[in-house]
């Protein structure tokens, strides 16, 4: 009776295990990608709760877990074939990660815990698993911010179209409008589209429950792709909406176009693109449904291999080598995840009032709201004047580090975010004091409405002076990988354009960026 009982309960206990095994690999090989990649993400919550148009971010990995645990059944009756293609990609992964940490390229670096994850997936289950779960997969694209320097080439064509069509359909409507790049200039105020007004973050929310809700409600794969697809003038109509319809409010109301009703017309308007695109879904349907040929396409299951012995040794040595990869690539990344090593010279505030012939006139202070946005370690915003008619306003930012994504913002992206429109854009070359050679900058002329300004500004950092800002990029991962140093400096320098003589401006520049060099080097670590 007692050897009926012990073998009931063996078997009962080999039944669980039956049952937990095929989620045990799973599980460990995911804990220690979290574990791996626990700074990145914890840094990468962060900013969804911190950046507007990241709100949606939450909601991706669950719906992309949900996505893959209701596929649970058929990731079971697909034999395990591991391809070491995988094991490639887990290597990748783990040097992006740490070139990517390194080199304080923030979007590189995350990425790679996505690279990580399908390579894992790859070396375990092979490229049938891969496939059922390519979709949650490739989800959790949404999860990863738009790259900096991608996102301001976005949104100012973005802030420009909603503006121009806001300022065409006010017209229509009968309310005088004078738009000025992004700026629209009504009666009874002043409208500014700006980047938060741009139509991205509404973009890419919309792009991700176009997917989500194609995955639930049409079981046609081509049909999440079209849906994606038409997601951009969606969101771009229901923008251009959103900010004539504050343009008509505000004739009325000008408090109602702030604030909360802002808010609330933006979350009324994005329901209203989703309505759309949920419309336009059933017109493809019903278009689709009258023209197809009555037929089926059926995948036929793949045959399943017969070394059954062979594939459990095979699948015990992926197991230990992925782990051993994975645990490797943990230490490693948190081995060179250390301090930057920056002298910091002297703060800004400090800098000299009188330089040579320059005298300060004014000293300026940015809004809070800005200084968010820049989020520099340090700045400084001054007025000099040498003679009457010859005034400069000098403009420095520096970040200490940009591994947690504090870059300099280029002038050719913010200025136009205050109407300011550009017209001439070039390099030129000047020779300053304590150089061999000459130093290239940019210069851009920019105009709004009938003010002109010349603009010249570079990147400076360990005493480099770059004009483009790729190349400082590039300069960036280069001192972080030799140096662990990745501190930088915008420094723009603004002279008004006075009765249309853009070369005397130009000269009046030069002048004063060849008097402050050699006082600014001794502010920025060398």
């Amino acid at each position: 009776m007692a050897t009926t009982t012990n073998q009931v309960s063996v078997k009962n206990a080999n039944s669980r295990l039956r049952v937990l095994s095929p989620w045990i690999a799973p599980a460990w090989f995911g804990g220690l990608l979290l574990a791996c990649y626990a700074p990145l993400l914890a840094g990468l919550v962060r900013q969804w709760a911190t950046a507007e148009d990241m709100g949606h971010a939450f909601f991706v990995p669950v719906v992309a877990g949900f996505i893959a645990w209701r596929r649970r059944s058929e990731l079971e009756a697909i034999p395990a074939e591991p391809t070491y293609w995988g094991l490639a990609l887990v290597l990748w992964g783990g040097l992006q990660m740490v070139m990517g940490t390194l080199a304080a390229q923030l979007f590189v670096a995350r990425t790679a815990f996505l690279v990580s994850l399908v390579g894992t997936v790859l070396f375990l289950g092979g490229r049938r698993v891969l496939q059922v779960l390519a979709f949650p997969v490739f989800l959790l694209v949404f999860m990863f911010p738009i790259p900096a320097i991608i996102y301001a080439r976005l949104t100012l064509p973005l802030q420009l179209l909603a503006s121009g069509v806001a300022e065409t359909i006010l017209n229509l409507l009968g309310i005088p409008v004078l738009r000025d790049g992004n700026v629209l200039e009504l009666a009874s105020q002043r409208l500014s589209v700006v980047e938060a007004c741009s139509g991205i973050r509404s973009l890419v929310s919309l792009a991700f429950l176009a997917l989500v809700y194609a995955y639930f409600f049409d079981r046609k794969t081509w049909i999440r792709w079209v849906l994606l697809a038409v997601t951009v003038p969606i969101a771009i109509a229901a923008n251009a909406a959103r900010v004539t319809l504050m343009g008509v409010i505000g004739e009325y109301r000008t408090d109602w176009a702030r604030g909360f009703l802002h808010l609330a017309e933006g979350w009324v308007l994005f329901m209203a693109a989703l309505a759309m695109l949920v419309v336009f879904h059933r017109v493809v349907n019903w278009v689709y449904g009258a023209v197809r040929v009555s037929h089926d396409l059926r995948s036929h299951e793949c045959e399943r291999g017969t070394h059954e012995c062979v594939r459990h040794v095979c699948s015990q040595m992926v197991a230990m080598i992925l782990s051993g990869v994975l645990v490797v690539q943990g230490i490693a990344f948190y081995s060179f995840a250390r301090a930057e090593p920056v002298a910091w010279a002297m703060t800004l505030s400090g800098f000299p009032a009188q330089i040579g012939a320059w005298r300060e006139v004014r000293e300026g202070v940015l809004e809070q709201d800005v200084q968010d946005a820049l989020r520099a370690d340090d700045y400084l915003t001054r007025d000099y004047a040498e003679a009457p008619g010859r005034v400069a306003n000098l403009f420095v930012a520096f970040f200490r580090s940009q591994r947690a994504g504090q870059t300099p913002h280029s002038p050719k992206n913010c200025l136009p975010g205050s109407g300011w429109i550009w017209t001439v854009s070039d390099t030129m070359q000047l020779a300053v004091s304590g150089r061999a050679a000459p130093i290239k900058i940019n210069r851009y002329i920019v105009s709004r409405g009938e003010d002109k300004a010349v603009v010249l500004y570079w990147y400076q950092s360990r005493d480099r002076v770059v004009a483009s800002e790729y190349q400082a990029a590039v300069f960036v991962a280069w001192d972080a990988l030799r140096y662990n140093r990745t501190d930088t400096a915008l420094v723009r320098i603004v002279v008004p354009v006075a009765g249309g003589r853009e070369q005397a401006a130009t000269q009046t520049g030069v002048d004063f960026i060849q008097a402050l060099f050699a006082a600014l080097r001794q502010f920025l670590p060398a």
